[in-house]
């Protein structure tokens, strides 16, 4: 095989790998922001309000070696008023299963984005070190909590709906809140700060 051949399937591949880390970088920018349950999830699973917010990542070039690190929070109340869950959260996952989900969402014209295999953690300590990404201490939910442990994150680009599943079932069905995402997203500014 010539040297120019060789030269040229680089570059084929380094641009693939560039546009695809683009792709994916804008793809967990959506994912930031108030997700709320849908009313038609809400009503089948005996819950009145189920929140969860997911803060910025730190995404910078070295994310697609260590994965990434979501600090949020998690509200679900059942019908009768009662809180299931108040909580500080840390959802946790790989990045190399995300850089397949986005190549094949590319090359397949999908609009679905998927993150396999997340870790949804309890955050202990200060609210504030907690959000802002400071604290260190983090509990697994494990099979006490609302949510299990070990979950899958389905994004539909199109509609702006998120899945929360695993192989058991689904445990939330939501939609992003754009204001409620906004305001957040100010507050959250100002903690870094």
């Amino acid at each position: 095989m010539s040297s120019a051949v060789v030269a040229v399937i680089i570059l084929v591949l380094i641009i693939i790998v560039i546009f695809v880390a683009v792709r994916l970088a804008a793809l967990e920018e959506c994912l930031t922001g108030v997700w709320v349950g849908s009313p038609d999830y809400l009503k089948t699973s005996g819950l009145s309000k189920f929140y969860l917010y997911l803060a910025p990542s730190d995404i910078e070039f070295m994310w697609m070696l260590r994965g990434v690190d979501r600090p949020g929070y998690l509200v679900m109340v059942k019908d009768d008023g009662t809180i299931i869950c108040n909580q500080f959260i840390r959802l946790r996952y790989g990045a190399a299963a995300q850089v397949w989900s986005a190549a094949r969402a590319l090359l397949a014209k999908k609009h679905l984005y998927i993150v396999s295999g997340a870790r949804l953690e309890f955050t202990d300590g200060d609210a504030m070190t907690s959000l802002a990404g400071e604290g260190d201490g983090t509990t697994d939910i494990g099979d006490d909590g609302p949510l299990p442990a070990d979950i899958n994150i389905s994004y539909d680009t199109v509609h702006g709906a998120m899945s929360l599943y695993d192989d058991s079932g689904v445990f939330g069905y939501l939609y992003k809140d754009g204001w409620l995402s906004s305001t957040a997203e100010d507050e959250y500014a100002q903690l870094e700060e």
